[in-house]
């Protein structure tokens, strides 16, 4: 990657939601040819993946503290202030739009600072974000429509700083109350759009997702107030990945799966994982060279407008050049399909969001 893509921080924004559209075009792909039969196999494969991003941190970790130790007084005096903001605390910027001034956090003192209640809450973190996959991959076995589903997720952007206050009992500005019709509004089209048998199973899946990945963002950034970013990340991380490993343990059917299926699918699954990890990244670089997470959100938000555009693109050339794929075809015709009813919902849900940073 160019150094100048690297420091810019609307291209970095923008690689997260590319990246992510084609990540869940693999995962709708793996489900429709039968590779994942259950919604626990994914969080599985993707557990035992989160090795990478964990062993990571701890490597960035070893090295800023060695580099720290390495230091004198006077070398550590000079370090200029920006720089020890983004070392000591990567995510600072996340909080000042994410949820409201009660829950912000300020950055650490030390590079060393610990505290088990943080630790309670990155663990606390990533297991909502496993509930969330659950019900993320559930609604996908239903209607493999990953385009309407994350066009319902965008509504963790409204529910986080709303929830925030709520769980504090602050009151809601008339704004925030304006937020929450107008996304209401564009659930409520997605919701009709779907005309099927299973509706009611879509709705709580769909809402349980929503709101247990709301609840994770909120943990994280108290996880951030309490201590320090390494030994978060590092946490939340491993937590991941014991989250894989245990349903492994527990049931020997899964765990001759999840076998199988990495000895036959290793690269594509491989491919997959360290495309979301590029997405992970490239929105932790974006907040960082942004300062706020306010137009950076805005910019992932169009992550449903790009699973269109690799669906239509992608539905194109199979009907072109590989006619005979005919199941290939329809799993990309469905992510195209009620195009109005998801563009109207899409753009409600968008304006709901800027509402909330105004």
């Amino acid at each position: 990657m160019s150094q100048g893509v690297w420091d810019n921080w609307f291209l970095m924004a923008l690689l997260n939601p590319v990246a992510w559209a084609i990540g869940c075009l693999l995962d709708v792909f793996l489900i429709d040819r039968k590779i994942y039969r259950k919604p626990i196999e994914p969080i599985v494969v993707s557990g035992l993946f989160f090795y990478i991003p964990l062993v990571f941190t701890l490597c960035s970790s070893s090295l800023s503290a060695v580099e720290t130790v390495g230091l004198g007084p006077d070398q550590l005096l000079s370090i200029p202030d920006q720089a020890v903001s983004t070392t000591v605390y990567k995510h600072e910027s996340f909080s000042d739009v994410m949820v409201p001034e009660t829950l912000q956090h300020t950055p650490l003192e030390s590079s060393n600072a610990f505290s088990p209640t943080g630790v309670l809450f990155a663990v606390l973190a990533a297991l909502l974000l496993i509930m969330h996959l659950y019900f993320y991959y559930k609604v996908l076995f239903v209607i493999n429509d990953v385009c309407k589903l994350e066009a319902f997720n965008l509504l963790s952007v409204v529910l986080v700083p709303v929830m925030s206050i709520l769980l504090f009992g602050e009151r809601l500005a008339a704004i925030q109350y304006a937020a929450i019709v107008v996304a209401t509004l564009g659930v409520s089209v997605l919701i009709h759009s779907h005309r099927g048998s299973e509706r009611g199973k879509v709705v709580v899946y769909s809402s349980v997702s929503v709101l247990t990945v709301s609840l994770s963002m909120i943990c994280l950034v108290q996880a951030h107030d309490q201590s320090q970013s390494d030994t978060v990340m590092a946490w939340y991380f491993l937590t991941f990945v014991i989250g894989g490993i245990v349903p492994l343990l527990v049931n020997m059917r899964l765990r001759i799966r999840v076998l199988v299926l990495l000895r036959v699918f290793i690269v594509l699954f491989f491919a997959t994982e360290i495309i979301q990890i590029a997405a992970l990244v490239a929105s932790q670089r974006a907040i960082d060279l942004q300062g706020s997470a306010s137009m950076v959100a805005l910019v992932e938000c169009a992550l449903p407008l790009f699973v269109i555009l690799f669906s239509a693109a992608s539905l194109l050339i199979v009907r072109t050049f590989y006619k005979t794929r005919i199941g290939i075809s329809n799993v990309l015709a469905l992510q195209v399909a009620e195009i109005k009813d998801k563009s109207l919902s899409m753009l409600l849900i968008g304006l709901s969001i800027v509402i909330t940073q105004i």
